[in-house]
């Protein structure tokens, strides 16, 4: 009891009024986490928060360094890719090419055996002097999987908060796999200007599809009443399902989505994959956005491609300043700045 007793208070100091949140849900932070008793045979997932810690603010970090002056947010469905992947060059080439294009990817499909496997593939992607860093959720407990979701993100381009990245959990097993997280920074610009934003990464069971869309909406809305103030939430990631299956997730008032008609599989059949925003509160997007075709862009056959990996990127970029005109401050940086 006292264990529950401490976590309510933490979740207290998160939520704020988010009595959404409380109701249905609940916020387990990776701070929260590490109080918590951890047994030793929780192995390579205990290294996943010590990558997450050494992106710290008192960690030196490169200089910036940007072939342009927008960043690129990706989400990637990829579970097949393990330590057998790493002993063939051609996958390790165009994997580590397709990755180094984009800040931040949130990345879906990597349970135990493949989090190794990202991390070395990680130390391996070209183009990106900071190199990336692989977040994720421990276990919840003895004997539990970890979830199979991540975010691989550029430290020289990006800051994360710590604090404001967390596992929304489905008391209620509602959803099979509980929605990760996280919120970052764009480095640069000066820190009370710069862009920020939360990405709320999700993968839909195709077994139960339309019932997970039908509680996308509740999870959207408690990350974005979770207390902080952050206006830029995206919800992104491997969702199953073309707009017209989305429910009352698609029409929640002033959504928009980046990829309206084109596939998201290497084979170019389905749209399962997107990128979520609210119009009027993400003003820092582009316009820009769209797909990476495997064939095209490394020169493979259709055999190679759905070999590497049988779904493609989604991809969206955005301005590097807060509000998408340089110069403009935020309203108020202090309840979305990193830490």
């Amino acid at each position: 009891m006292q264990g529950r007793f401490v976590l309510l208070l933490l979740l207290l100091g998160i939520v704020g009024g988010g009595g959404l949140l409380l109701q249905r849900y609940k916020i387990r932070g990776l701070d929260a986490i590490r109080l918590e008793p951890r047994s030793t045979t929780a192995g390579d997932d205990a290294s996943v928060l010590a990558d997450d810690a050494e992106s710290a603010p008192n960690v030196r970090q490169p200089p910036v360094t940007r072939q342009a002056d927008t960043i690129q947010i990706a989400t990637f469905y990829l579970p097949r890719f393990t330590d057998e992947s790493l002993r063939q060059p051609k996958t390790v080439r165009v994997l580590s090419g397709l990755l180094s294009r984009f800040d931040v990817i949130a990345i879906q499909g990597v349970g135990r055996p493949q989090r190794k496997a990202i991390r070395q593939l990680a130390a391996q992607i070209p183009n990106r002097p900071a190199g990336y860093r692989w977040v994720a959720a421990p276990p919840a407990g003895l004997g539990v999987a970890p979830e199979p979701l991540g975010f691989l993100y550029d430290p020289g381009s990006l800051e994360i908060d710590r604090s404001a990245t967390y596992v929304v959990e489905d008391p209620d097993d509602l959803l099979e796999h509980d929605p990760l997280v996280a919120s970052f920074r764009v480095r640069g610009p000066p820190p009370d200007q710069a862009f920020t934003f939360t990405l709320v990464n999700v993968w839909v069971s195709p077994t139960q599809t339309d019932a997970e869309m039908a509680a996308l909406d509740d999870v959207w809305n408690a990350v974005r009443r979770d207390g902080r103030g952050e206006d830029d939430v995206l919800l992104l990631g491997h969702l199953n399902a073309p707009a017209e299956r989305w429910g009352e997730l698609g029409l929640l008032p002033q959504i928009d989505w980046v990829i309206h008609d084109l596939p998201t599989n290497t084979r170019g059949t389905q749209m399962l994959d997107n990128l979520l925003y609210f119009r009027l509160a993400t003003v820092e997007f582009t316009g820009e956005s769209g797909v990476v075709d495997l064939m095209r862009t490394f020169d493979l056959s259709m055999r190679d491609a759905v070999r590497i990996s049988e779904f493609v990127p989604v991809w969206a970029e955005f301005e590097l300043f807060e509000g998408g005109d340089q110069g403009r401050v935020a309203a108020d940086p202090s309840t979305s700045a990193p830490h």
